[in-house]
């Protein structure tokens, strides 16, 4: 299979790039970060030490960060970027792994981590979505349970926690779950807890419909799925499903419903979505939590106080927890 670097990540982008190593060392620096797969390669960012990029206030989307913020685009082998991940070691670092849809309530999640002492959040880790998008290409039920996968995704995850070795925990949030992600993380990371966040569909839809509208201005056009956006779902949708992937209920819904815009294609995998997670749940055992968004508005203190139980966080963090949550994380989109 092959696969083109992103536009986004081509060396002709940057002032400096390096290809070759006399040693490894170089990625341990705090201001070296991973930022995408392909194929063959792994890509990472260095960029200005001033800049903390897992302040979520200040970049709540960190690929994004990278690319304005970046200086020295680093290139290397597979094998050498799992050679480095090996050599991380991150068996003492809590980490909580947050699985959700969108406009739920995750980033002002991030938010109530990042104000807890010792604590760092971390969002949408861009190379998991790029291996996850190489998993769909290669449309091989294998090869989620392939050694290749497994280590990628070993070595993924140590890169994002290798300068956190004195935090007390890690969060990271992501809206890539699937019945394949999380059995992959519990295989890999045994000791990592898994949350999943879930909004009522009539406020979630709304909050998305208010996000697009804002980015639309007064066009409508961000509101409509294109005809490739269509295209793309359904082979997508055609291909989990010769992959065994969909439950009956879910192949009823996608047999009923064609979405025309991005609020009704949001609604849809809303529904797939928190089907797939009752449907699973139960396989992740006692590391796995349900949390409604819905109760943490409710009863914030309450909520927030059987989730630290969970995740065995002290109780004396709630209060700076509570006043966190005093941060409007979506000012005018929610």
């Amino acid at each position: 299979m092959t696969r083109a670097v992103p536009n986004h990540a081509t060396p002709a982008n940057f002032i400096a790039s390096h290809t070759e190593f006399s040693s490894l060392d170089v990625l341990r620096k705090p201001n070296v970060l991973l930022y995408c797969l392909t194929a063959d390669s792994a890509y990472f960012i260095q960029h200005n030490e001033t800049e903390n990029l897992h302040d979520t206030r200040k970049h709540p989307i960190i690929h994004l960060s990278q690319t304005a913020l970046a200086i020295k685009l680093i290139r290397m082998s597979h094998a050498a970027f799992v050679r480095f991940g090996n050599s991380v070691n991150v068996d003492e670092i809590k980490v909580v792994w947050l699985f959700h849809c969108l406009r739920c309530g995750s980033t002002a999640f991030s938010q109530v981590f990042n104000a807890l002492p010792d604590w760092v959040a971390i969002s949408e880790v861009m190379p998991l979505f790029c291996l996850f998008e190489m998993r769909e290409q290669e449309n091989q039920w294998n090869y989620v349970n392939s050694s290749t996968f497994k280590s990628l995704t070993e070595a993924i995850v140590k890169c994002q926690l290798k300068n956190m070795a004195e935090k007390q925990g890690v969060f990271i949030k992501t809206t890539l779950f699937d019945e394949h992600m999380a059995p992959v993380i519990r295989k890999v990371f045994p000791n990592h807890r898994l949350l999943f966040l879930y909004r009522n569909v009539k406020p979630a839809s709304r909050s998305m419909y208010k996000a697009f509208m804002s980015m639309a201005g007064e066009s409508m056009m961000a509101l409509t799925l294109d005809p490739y956006t269509q295209n793309h779902e359904g082979r997508r949708q055609r291909r989990m499903d010769t992959l065994g992937c969909l439950t009956s209920f879910i192949k009823n819904v996608l047999n009923r419903v064609r979405p025309q815009s991005m609020v009704e294609w949001y609604t849809l995998q809303w529904s797939i979505r928190n089907h797939m997670i009752k449907h699973t749940q139960h396989k992740h055992g006692t590391q796995f939590y349900l949390l409604r968004y819905e109760s943490l508005m409710e009863s914030p203190s309450e909520t927030l106080s059987k989730l630290f139980d969970f995740l065995e966080v002290k109780q004396t963090n709630l209060d700076v927890a509570l006043d966190s949550l005093k941060i409007d994380s979506q000012e005018g989109s929610s």
